[in-house]
């Protein structure tokens, strides 16, 4: 759901509300901090393995990860110490070495490319799924978050499943 590289969902969207009949029946409400802390955990950790150039001055690493990103980096052929800056969310990250090497590493998190994923109804249950042809009406209102960019968007993706 949200964009911007180096930035968490809750921090792009805080409050989510999913209503059915103009808030007739209301299906999903509350902080976004909320829904990435129960919800993804329900799905394996995200690894980014990665294996590029670093230096004293460092150099831009892209991390796909945006919700507890946590490094695991090791120079390649030397022991040269490889590093980053504390930081939780993904995007852009800047790894540095005492030296100038190759590395390897990984990165687990959560919430790839700031995405959280939210199942309508026992998945292994089609009779179960949200039956949207149904309704008359179906509307998803996000309030931003406190550190949306100006160039900044926020995307919600659906997929529907039909039976057949």
């Amino acid at each position: 759901m949200s964009r911007a590289a180096s930035k968490a969902p809750y921090e792009q969207f805080n409050v989510l509300k999913l209503s059915e009949e103009t808030d007739k029946k209301i299906l999903i409400e509350g902080y976004t901090s909320d829904f990435q802390k129960v919800l993804a955990g329900m799905y394996p950790m995200w690894a980014d393995l990665i294996y590029g150039a670093c230096s004293a001055a460092g150099v831009i690493h892209f991390i796909t990860p945006c919700f507890d990103a946590y490094p695991s980096l090791n120079a390649e052929g030397t022991s040269a110490q490889v590093y980053t800056e504390a930081f939780v969310n993904g995007g852009s990250k800047t790894i540095h070495a005492d030296v100038t090497t190759n590395f390897h590493g990984l990165y687990t998190g959560q919430c790839p490319h700031g995405a959280i994923s939210i199942d309508m109804g026992d998945q292994d249950d089609p009779d179960d799924w949200w039956n949207v042809p149904a309704l008359t009406k179906a509307r998803l209102k996000i309030t931003a978050g406190s550190s949306v960019e100006s160039s900044s968007t926020c995307q919600v993706v659906t997929q529907q499943l039909r039976k057949y």
